[in-house]
């Protein structure tokens, strides 16, 4: 539909700054000037009241000028020899676009670290040691480059590594030392590969895949250089001698780049969590306020065009990568305020970033009713069938409302103050014989959803609008003050005037939806169509009406917090570390959320049941007969103990450690423990540890950015050495240099990030390992490769072929043993999902609030299923991105298509919470709502059984790759006839007369569950049609009967 501008009538705004009401017509239009530098400011208008206004409007960056109007923090006056010390604006764009500051930390802690290999009196404290490069290895895993949040959970990680992995070497030491002084080395060798490889690499893989963490990845790579430093290179363990000098020199050097990237971090540029979560915070609700004007705008205006502009798309993108970032530096703020023992105020941010992202869920909400308009009124402009039956009635209803050009919109929020009489309106309406509700000639009634819709906008959308101007102006200034602390600072007005806001759009808003469905035209005479259309266009309108009024009751949550927040900033209160306090812990209350396998999961009954089982209680009880009888056999009581080991993560986890033990093998075998030796087969056990991963894709993905950063950091390495041979101070600048440009693709490219740090990796134990050899600071022979003259060539040779050795080790245990192809797992999650997902709506959703005795049935949807739920859709999305790197003959997989189908499910689990938030805010219903819903009940017994149908078959097909029939279950007759039924509680109610005094409230519930259900549709006939492309049509080869 082209895109319109509605004149509505004049309505009453909040100023939320002052609390003032100002009956003026509104528009969100942005300022002219609120500099005055621009001479076209000079109107008619230019009073008092206009100059007032002008200090609370946004300027050109987004922040109010009220904002440093004694709420909050003004910008100090720096000094002029600061200013002559500032970068040119578009060289400092230029640093922070490319995190150089960040960057720059980095590579001086790589600096420093390669200081213990090229410094003597550095080298020395860890005694004789060929590995000395370690320090600049662990400086690559532990870059100074994170906030203090985040350097203090990795900190924590690395102890309990290093911790782990001087236990799993002493036990390799203790058991060589053991079985070697009783006569049985061999023994112990086998003992050690099977307990301290299998179990203790193994862990580290189960822990790495259960953590799915950065800084938990590069502290299970720290005891993986350890560990296997200790099992296969340690000549001790061979010789049964139990000394633990080396392993106190590889942890000595763990420790010190640690200790010099923690001091980096603290004492250079530091960052903190804190202040970049309410940085995100901040940018949050500048999104919520772009995307409220463009949603409010486009649903007045009845056009999808305002949802379409760059500057929505832009804020909608913002929204997204700052909800994820959110997430991520409230994790990382914990670990600041438990450091510094502000518990108190991470629990308000905690609640804050809640409540930011009921806000978001509320935006969505908004968005979805506006879109479900945009295809209503798409709809409804076409011709309804029942018209052309009336030819005479045809001109007069496209005529009616017609719309007449739009004048000239102010530029600023508020036009000039006029005498705006109630019932006005910008706009003429031609209404010829149509709509006349006091109409007694006998003329035929029949109101469309887009008369119907321009009805309630000629009611409803000043007050909406109003209040969404109300709403961004104060979203404008929350949730914190200016400066670069981000202090927290409220208007005292906002309350005051949000609650005002509110109260005058609830009084507008019940009146307005009042009049308009008591109207005689709504219950004329029509087609079940028409009534229909009519009926959602209804339940459109009151959602969204619904859904903006409930978007402003939850900032009333949003300033509570903050007035704690700011409490706390007056007034902070004393210093508290209860984490550290075991005893807190321990005897703390047990959650009262429902655990996994508690959770109410309704049954899926086979195809074939026996004879006479159509009573639901009698079949549940031969499925119980049937399984005590199966259940006391021993085999599936053996069958039933041993679940744990058919698990992935553990199976993942075996295969690992087994094949770290076959791989480190000829290092225990005297006829091979040379050949290992000499080509270094410990640094291809360690790229086999760092490249195994769950699935295929993921670890051809590792193995190969491993193997090309492997040949770079060689060659990088080669050509340092043979154009600055054994001199400390050039080769320490070319690393310096090198790291540099490592750590800018790490920093700027988070994806490609493994990729430049094994270039860092190959070229410290290829060119530092050299110099190391070269001046002897050694305790071995090494003449293998050059000894004092070392063959820099030769050295890497031997590091890319045992990196070669490892990685295609990993692909071989990862192809061949317990194979999990990354295809498999996104078709059967996709499966298991939507199978969850049908039977939780087959519950009814609404059926827990007719019911009763609730406790008698299952609740809609508890908090831990839904998250388990958005979890796994994560997990999907990540393995999506794993399949490219996995080759199939086939062809190329369909990412796009299952990229949609994610997005898809994503919008109907989306509609899932809105119905569990819906039902959270109203657990016990009004007398009429439950008229309603009993009223309803068989229509929505019938909707809920099609849905469920529709999931179900999806899964069907998703899990077995067979297409899908032609014919599959409708939703749409089923939502229709459920909107006549709600057509026919209206009528019953006006035709006895019980109606008329009702508030439209009451039909809230029931327009709110069947927009969500049109959503979750909408997202079920999406899929079919994707299902439909990937799969085809039946060919040969299915029908086969082998």
């Amino acid at each position: 539909m082209p895109h319109r501008n509605r004149n509505i009538r004049h309505g009453t705004v909040v100023l939320p700054s002052s609390g003032r009401r100002v009956n003026r017509h509104v528009t969100f239009a942005r300022p002219r000037s609120v500099d005055g530098n621009d001479s076209s400011t000079d109107s008619p208008h230019d009073d008092d009241e206009h100059h007032e206004d002008d200090g609370l409007l946004p300027n050109g960056n987004g922040h109010s000028n009220g904002r440093a109007n004694g709420y909050a923090n003004g910008h100090t006056k720096v000094p002029t020899w600061r200013q002559n010390l500032r970068l040119p604006p578009f060289l400092k764009r230029f640093i922070e676009t490319w995190k150089l500051k960040e960057v720059l930390k980095c590579a001086l802690a790589y600096f420093l670290g390669s200081m213990g290999t090229y410094i003597p009196l550095f080298a020395a404290l860890f005694g004789k040691n060929d590995g000395k490069h370690m320090v600049a290895t662990v400086a690559v895993y532990f870059h100074p480059a994170r906030t203090r949040g985040s350097m203090a959970e990795a900190t924590m990680f690395a102890t309990i590594a290093v911790l782990y992995s001087c236990f799993i070497s002493a036990g390799t030491l203790g058991t060589a030392t053991l079985f070697g002084h009783i006569g049985h080395p061999a023994i112990g060798r086998i003992i050690i590969l099977l307990v301290f490889c299998v179990g203790g690499l193994g862990l580290i893989g189960w822990t790495k895949l259960k953590m799915a963490s950065p800084t938990a990845n590069v502290s299970c790579s720290l005891a993986s250089i350890i560990i296997i430093t200790t099992l296969t290179k340690d000549v001790a363990t061979q010789q049964g001698i139990f000394n633990m000098t080396k392993i106190m020199q590889t942890v000595a050097m763990a420790v010190c780049a640690i200790v010099m990237s923690t001091t980096l971090s603290n004492i250079m540029w530091p960052s903190f969590a804190v202040t970049e979560l309410r940085k995100s915070m901040v940018n949050s609700t500048r999104a919520f306020a772009e995307m409220l004007e463009g949603i409010t705008k486009g649903f007045i205006d009845g056009s999808e065009e305002h949802l379409q502009q760059p500057s929505f798309k832009k804020a909608a993108a913002d929204h997204r990568k700052t909800f994820t970032d959110l997430a991520k530096h409230l994790h990382e703020a914990k670990f600041e305020h438990y450091m510094k023992g502000t518990e108190v105020t991470y629990g308000l941010e905690l609640r804050l970033v809640e409540c930011l992202q009921r806000l978001a869920q509320a935006i969505g909400g908004l968005q979805n009713a506006a879109s479900t308009q945009f295809s209503l009124l798409e709809q409804s402009d076409q011709t309804d069938p029942f018209l052309s039956e009336y030819p005479e009635l045809q001109a007069s209803f496209t005529g009616s409302f017609l719309q007449t050009p739009s004048e000239d919109v102010s530029r600023d929020y508020f036009d000039s103050p006029v005498d705006a009489r109630p019932g006005t309106s910008g706009t003429t309406r031609t209404t010829g014989t149509i709509g006349t509700t006091g109409s007694t000639d006998g003329a035929l009634v029949v109101v469309t959803g887009r008369t119907l819709f321009d009805q309630f906008i000629e009611h409803l959308g000043p007050s909406m609008r109003s209040l969404a101007v109300t709403l961004k102006l104060m979203l404008d200034e929350l949730p914190f003050g200016g400066g670069t602390d981000y202090t927290v600072s409220v208007n005292p007005h906002f309350r005051a005037s949000l609650r005002d806001a509110l109260e005058l759009y609830t009084e507008k808003r019940k009146l307005a939806l009042d009049q308009l469905y008591n109207q005689q035209d709504i219950s004329g005479r029509k087609s079940a169509d028409l009534a229909a259309d009519q009926e959602e266009i209804a339940a459109s309108c009151g959602h969204f009406a619904y859904s903006l009024e409930d978007f402003g009751k939850e900032l009333f949550d949003l300033l509570d917090i903050l007035d704690q927040l700011e409490g706390l900033q007056e007034l902070p209160l004393p210093k508290t570390w209860h984490w550290l306090n075991p005893i807190r812990h321990i005897f703390r209350k047990p959650n009262e959320e429902i655990e996994d396998g508690d959770r109410h999961i309704d049954r899926v009954l086979p195809q074939q049941l026996p004879g006479g089982l159509s009573d639901v209680k009698v079949l549940q009880e031969e499925i119980a007969r049937r399984e005590n009888k199966t259940h006391n056999a021993l085999g599936y009581r053996i069958w039933k103990a041993l679940r744990m080991f058919r698990r992935d993560d553990v199976k993942f986890a075996f295969k690992v450690g087994v094949g770290a033990a076959i791989y480190a093998l000829p290092s225990y075998i005297p006829f091979t423990r040379p050949l290992y030796s000499h080509y270094r087969g410990e640094w291809g056990l360690v790229s086999y540890m760092i490249v195994m991963s769950m699935t295929l894709g993921a670890t051809n993905t590792s193995g190969l950015y491993r193997f090309i950063g492997t040949i770079i950091g060689a060659s990088a390495a080669v050509f340092s050495w043979w154009t600055f041979p054994e001199l400390p101070l050039i080769l320490s600048l070319y690393g310096f240099v090198l790291s540099f440009l490592c750590f800018t693709l790490t920093l700027n490219y988070p994806a490609k990030a493994s990729f430049s740090r094994f270039i860092l990796l190959t070229y410290n134990i290829t060119a530092l390992y050299a110099y190391t050899i070269s001046i002897k600071d050694e305790d071995e022979d090494d003449n293998d490769e050059g000894g004092k003259d070392p063959i820099i060539t030769e050295i890497a040779l031997h590091r890319v072929l045992s990196v070669l050795a490892g990685v295609t080790w990993g692909l071989i245990i990862s192809r061949y043993v317990w194979p999990i192809s990354a295809r498999k797992k996104l078709r059967d999650g996709l499966s298991v999902l939507w199978l969850r997902m049908a039977l939780i709506w087959k519950r009814d959703p609404l059926n827990y609030l007719v019911e009763a005795a609730p406790t008698d049935v299952a609740a809609y949807m508890n908090i831990t299923e839904e998250i388990h739920l958005q979890q796994a859709l994560l997990r999907l999305q990540s393995l999506l991105a794993q399949i490219p790197f996995e080759f199939r003959l086939k062809g190329p997989f369909p990412i796009e298509d299952f990229s949609e189908i994610l997005t898809n499910t994503q919008s109907m689990l989306d509609a899932f919470h809105g119905m569990s938030v819906i039902i959270a805010k109203e657990p016990q219903s009004s007398t009429r709502e439950m008229e309603i819903l009993a009223f309803t009940k068989n229509e929505r017994a019938e909707l809920c059984s099609r849905i469920f149908q529709l999931f179900y078959v999806l899964s069907s097909s998703m899990r077995s790759g067979f297409p899908l029939p032609e014919t599959l279950p409708s939703i749409v007759r089923s939502r229709d006839r459920l909107l006549m039924k709600i057509h026919k509680f209206r009528e019953r109610d006006r035709g006895a007369g019980e109606g008329r005094g009702e508030s439209e409230e009451d039909f809230a519930l029931i327009y709110a569950y069947v927009l969500l259900t049109g959503r979750v549709s909408e997202g079920l006939e999406k899929c079919a049609r994707s299902i439909k492309v990937l799969h085809g049509v039946i060919d040969e080869e299915m029908l086969e009967i082998s």
